[in-house]
């Protein structure tokens, strides 16, 4: 087995300043391939699998997903732009990690006027998990596109669909919520889930978090900078 860290991505703001600049205090934990849209980013030092297309949508982009491993190889994907390493990524079980987002589908929040104009309640009251940050064996990493190609149009293929086609496909598997591998901001940064130190983003037990995602406004965007 070995593990793989994939990202797919063009050139935008933050691909260098936050993941690349900081991909270095990844050491050899996990072997790096990114998949670059048009207008590609700046040299990288490890593989880079071209598209010769620009960047299609959050959605669109899963279609070019490389399907170049072994099926207990462990896939970490994640986004790009607003992610920052900061550690060795931990020793992971061949299992389904995932990062919560300390949110609930259903809930009053941004995805549910979104739910109730494709009239979807299959979420109701379910954990809402990181589309941009996660783990798994690439059997399961299979499965998931597969049920992404399957179920697009059910939101009209909208560019935000992913997160929900990921949590839907979730729902019937068994994964474990990984605070030490993934940490994303959105809410849990608010519920101090998420911590900021001098050290870096650290969880409730006052270790390094791997991996932070900034995901939500811009004012979570910028804090993650001082720490690329």
């Amino acid at each position: 087995m070995k593990t793989y860290l994939i990202s797919l991505t063009s050139e935008v703001d933050g691909v260098k300043s936050n993941y690349l600049d900081s991909i270095h205090k990844l050491g050899d934990s996990v072997e790096p391939i990114m998949v670059a849209f048009e207008p590609q980013p700046p040299q990288v030092s490890f593989r880079v699998i071209p598209v010769g297309c620009s960047y299609p949508n959050n959605l669109q982009r899963f279609k070019y997903f490389p399907m170049i491993f072994d099926d207990d190889d462990m896939i970490i994907f994640t986004d790009t732009s607003d992610v920052i390493f900061q550690c060795p990524i931990p020793k992971l079980e061949n299992i389904i990690h995932v990062s919560c987002e300390y949110d609930t589908w259903g809930a009053p929040n941004w995805w549910k006027n979104w739910l109730d104009i494709y009239k979807f309640n299959e979420l109701d009251t379910f954990p809402i998990y990181c589309m941009g940050t996660w783990a798994m064996p690439f059997s399961e990493v299979k499965d998931l596109l597969k049920f992404i190609s399957e179920n697009e149009n059910r939101f009209g293929k909208a560019n935000f669909a992913d997160q929900i086609l990921f949590n839907w496909w979730l729902k019937d598997k068994s994964f474990e919520n990984n605070t030490d591998l993934f940490g994303t901001l959105y809410a849990g940064y608010l519920q101090k889930k998420i911590i900021k130190t001098n050290r870096g983003f650290v969880n409730s037990h006052d270790d390094l978090i791997s991996i932070v995602h900034a995901n939500g406004g811009l004012d979570l965007k910028e804090l993650i900078k001082q720490h690329a």
